[in-house]
């Protein structure tokens, strides 16, 4: 009788496999608190540098082209149309179309002006829930670029930043980038939706009743001591929604 002892089997007990979220996750949240921190004290370095009246600045010029606009018929100013010139408080180098949003501003709370662009990026990342490793990295895109300036002044780059996270769910918010189109490469980023299309077309019907004012706004860039590449520089911050999105863990369902 055969009493050789049983050969052993394999163990069943898997080997230990390091859990990397058991440090990733808190050093993402700690580098993630560690730079919204950087940009708060950015942010509020900026606002003593030259203090409270710089607030608001911007969409405080654009209101007040699209005044002038109402009651002499164009945003743009004739000396800035007929040659170069220097910016100053009523210069507007903004394509007539951004009229449209401009103008209901001037009956809406202004306050309005950031709180509808920064929710709409705020509800667009939260909604992808992106990977633990972008929160660090998206932080660090709004701390250590100029956001805070935008930011303090209510330029228009804030509604493009909304732009680019409601274009990356839904295609047609993408077009809102016509009016700024120095930023126009972001504004294809809705072209794999078909409402993107239905909408340019709709963008191009409402272009045409502003007639001759392309033509201004044209001499105006042409006039104007910046090129129309000047908004390049907060390319880094606007990227946000878009590493929340190619990071995303939760499926799109718009």
């Amino acid at each position: 009788m055969d009493r050789s002892l049983p050969e052993p089997r394999p163990s069943s007990v898997p080997r230990a496999i390091p859990d990397r979220t058991r440090w990733g996750r808190p050093v993402a949240v700690s580098l993630t608190l560690l730079f919204v921190v950087v940009g708060l004290a950015f942010l509020n370095a900026g606002l003593a540098l030259v203090g409270q009246t710089i607030v608001g600045l911007d969409i405080g010029h654009y209101l007040d082209a699209t005044r002038r606009s109402i009651e002499s018929g164009t945003p743009y100013l004739a000396n800035e149309v007929a040659g170069p010139f220097l910016i100053d408080p009523l210069t507007y180098l903004h394509p007539p179309i951004a009229l449209y949003l401009f103008a209901p501003f001037l009956v809406l709370p202004v306050a309005l002006w950031w709180a509808i662009p920064i929710g709409i990026v705020a509800w667009s990342v939260v909604a992808w829930r992106p990977a633990d490793w972008t929160w660090p990295v998206m932080a660090a895109l709004l701390a250590f670029s100029r956001f805070h300036i935008p930011l303090i002044v209510g330029n228009s780059d804030l509604w493009i930043w909304a732009a680019i996270a409601a274009g990356l769910r839904f295609g047609w918010p993408a077009l809102l980038i016509v009016v700024k189109p120095s930023l126009f490469p972001f504004m294809l980023i809705g072209l794999r939706h078909r409402s993107w299309w239905v909408g340019a077309a709709i963008v191009l019907l409402i272009s045409l009743p502003f007639g001759s004012l392309w033509i201004d706004w044209i001499s105006v860039l042409r006039n104007a001591p910046k090129d129309i590449g000047y908004s390049v520089a907060n390319v880094p911050w606007l990227l946000v929604p878009v590493v929340a999105w190619l990071a995303r863990t939760r499926p799109e369902r718009g």
